[in-house]
This record gives C-alpha cells, sequence and structure tokens, in this order.
C-alpha cells in the first residue's frame, strides 16, 4: 500500500514540477547604457555651460596670480626686513604697520578667492544637477518612503477633534 501511495506521490510531484519552474520565470533583464560625457561633449546647452565654467576658472586663475603676486614680493621684503634685524631686536613702527597691512592684504586675497571659489563650485553643482535631471526625465519618480508617511499620520491622528 505504501509502495502504491509513494508512487502515485512521485507521479503528482512528477506533473506538478513543470507548472512550478513555469510560474517562476523571470522575464529576460534589460539594460541600458548611458553615455553621459557623450551626452555632455555633443549637447550645445552642455558645451555652452561648460564653456562658460571654464571661464570662470580661468577668470579665477588670474585673479589668484593677480592677488600673489605683490603679496609673495611684500612677503619677501617683510623677511628680508626681519632677518636684518639684530638678534632679540623688535621691528620699528614703520615695519610693525607693513607687516599688518600684510596680513590684512593677504586675509583679504584669501577671503576673495574663498568667496570666487565657492561661487564656481556651485555653478558646477548646478551644471550636474541639471544634467542629471534632464537625463532622468523619463525615469519614474523615487517611491516614497513609509517612514516619511507615518509622521503625517501621526500627525493627524493627533490633532483634537473639532468642538
Amino acid at each position: 500500500m505504501n509502495r502504491y501511495l509513494l508512487s502515485s506521490a512521485l507521479a503528482a510531484l512528477a506533473i506538478a514540477m513543470p507548472v512550478a519552474v513555469q510560474a517562476q520565470q523571470i522575464p529576460p533583464a534589460i539594460v541600458v547604457v548611458v553615455d553621459r560625457d557623450r551626452i555632455a561633449s555633443t549637447c550645445t546647452q552642455c558645451v555652452a555651460a561648460s564653456n562658460q565654467l571654464n571661464a570662470q576658472a580661468r577668470t579665477y586663475q588670474a585673479r589668484e596670480t593677480q592677488l600673489a603676486t605683490p603679496l609673495r614680493a611684500e612677503g619677501a621684503a617683510i623677511q628680508a626686513a626681519i632677518s636684518a634685524l639684530p638678534q632679540g631686536g623688535q621691528p620699528d613702527p614703520a615695519l610693525q604697520q607693513r607687516i599688518q597691512t600684510f596680513q590684512a592684504n593677504s586675509q583679504a586675497a584669501d577671503r576673495e578667492l574663498t568667496v570666487a571659489q565657492q561661487t564656481i563650485r556651485r555653478n558646477q553643482q548646478h551644471l550636474v544637477n541639471q544634467n542629471s535631471a534632464a537625463l532622468n526625465v523619463n525615469a519614474p519618480p523615487p517611491p516614497q518612503q513609509p517612514a516619511q508617511q507615518q509622521p503625517q499620520q501621526q500627525q493627524q491622528q493627533r490633532r483634537p477633534q473639532g468642538r
């Protein structure tokens, strides 16, 4: 009796097996390759924006050189004047004023270059964001996380019912 039961169970399993395999088939994967570098180098708007960023970078480098050249010369002159002092000697008031002016000019140049550098970085990031948004136009929106929805639901539940 056990033989008949076992053989009929095996036969039922053999018949059901192909159905189970067919139910678990996965559709073939679709792979899309996007060459963002090529798009950025051929897109008219991207090329124009890139040219503007390059111009800003060249302007920054020119200004950096313009500010650094006199500061280097003044710093070397001040260092030579300090080295010429006798050991333990204090700089005269004129040299102290030169040192303070040099430090103030150096700090002002650093602030100016920092602001210009931050502006260029913001512009670069804006360009990257625009390109990413343009490339993701047909992409589905990201799914909302349930965790983000729960606080709103909890706030609605906490509100006292109207009087």
